[in-house]
């Protein structure tokens, strides 16, 4: 695994983000990764500034960490990633090509007529040769890969600090929201804030574990502080 970490991005690509409500908005999101990875440099890891907008995973983790101003969020990558002689991109294996600029559109504009119309798989096809100037034939292998990122199991969760809306033990300041599917989400409350090293505990198998212990209150539970235990069992 290595961890490629981008800083200093542009607020123009960044305000692209958006929170994630569906299974659209988790990909659109993905998307921006892989435009600002397109043209932008990572950072080494021996250079960094801990005040990283984004980590890219390769190898095992194949995710992304994005800090923000409130926690940070993190996603499966549906691509493959290529790592050549330092830099990275996305890749769509199963029509091997690479997340560009072309693509990333398509992909858009896929994205578009899901959550405007009742769309079909015929409308989708017709949006895109309208507005790609590609065949039939073109246009359903591009729909095949989008349907085919769209489904990957992209293991979606965010950390938040969320003050203003907190409301003691029904929704914490602090908490994990981890998404079980792509209208429900489960949350988990903490009683410290957390940061990189939690999402290390939650995502890498040979790194001890968090656990939810009663307090002393029983409504309550809480996640500590990692302690020195291990455990081999993955997340």
């Amino acid at each position: 695994m290595t961890a490629y970490y981008f800083d200093s991005i542009p607020k123009y690509y960044l305000d692209k983000l958006v929170r994630v409500t569906d299974i659209y908005d988790n990909f659109s999101n993905t998307l921006v990764i892989a435009e600002i990875i397109n043209n932008h440099p990572f950072v080494s890891p021996l250079q960094r500034d801990p005040k990283y907008d984004f980590i890219v995973y390769s190898g095992d983790y194949k995710r992304i960490f994005i800090m923000n101003s409130a926690g940070f969020s993190s996603m499966a990558i549906p691509f493959g990633i290529v790592e050549n002689e330092g830099s990275i991109y996305f890749n769509c294996d199963s029509i091997k090509h690479p997340v560009n600029s072309l693509l990333i559109s398509i992909f858009r504009n896929a994205i578009k007529t899901c959550q405007e119309s009742d769309f079909s798989f015929e409308s989708l096809v017709l949006s895109l040769i309208d507005n790609f100037s590609i065949d039939e034939i073109e246009a359903t292998r591009y729909l095949d890969a989008f349907m085919s990122s769209l489904n990957v199991d992209h293991g979606y969760f965010r950390y938040d600090d969320d003050e203003p809306n907190q409301n003691g033990d029904i929704h914490p300041r602090y908490h994990l929201d981890i998404f079980i599917k792509n209208t429900s989400s489960i949350k988990i409350g903490t009683d410290l804030i957390q940061g990189l090293d939690c999402f290390y505990s939650l995502c890498d198998k040979n790194i001890a574990k968090k656990y939810l212990r009663a307090n002393t209150q029983p409504s309550r539970f809480k996640i500590p502080r990692l302690t020195n235990k291990t455990n081999s069992h993955s997340p």
